[in-house]
């Protein structure tokens, strides 16, 4: 899998490495509070996290839960299309992961 460099957020820059398609479309029906957390079960995997709205924001996420997992504490989101990347902290070593979504915080 050939995995490109993040792009987007502050300073035009997502740490890590991530396929050109997004790994997921969400559609929000209406606003939301959101709790966004990615687990790696990888030991020594660094994973990353980019998400973009319809109308071009971008919000980076890299190792806020537990200083490993990439995680969006709360964050109220938009009625509207996002999509959503997981990427690696090495170009040559993708990650396998599990997203989850919660409206609740998740610990």
């Amino acid at each position: 899998m050939n995995l490109g460099q993040l792009s987007g957020g502050v300073g035009g820059k997502c740490r890590g490495f991530a396929q050109e398609q997004p790994n997921y479309v969400l559609n929000l029906p209406e606003n939301l509070m959101l709790d966004v957390l990615v687990f790696s079960t990888e030991l020594n995997s660094d994973t990353t996290m980019l998400i973009k709205s319809a109308n071009g924001t971008v919000i980076c996420a890299d190792d806020e839960y537990q200083g490993r997992h990439p995680h969006l504490t709360k964050r109220r989101l938009g009625r509207g299309i996002y999509q959503v990347w997981i990427g690696s902290g090495d170009a040559q070593k993708p990650v396998s992961f599990t997203l989850s979504l919660s409206e609740f915080l998740q610990k």
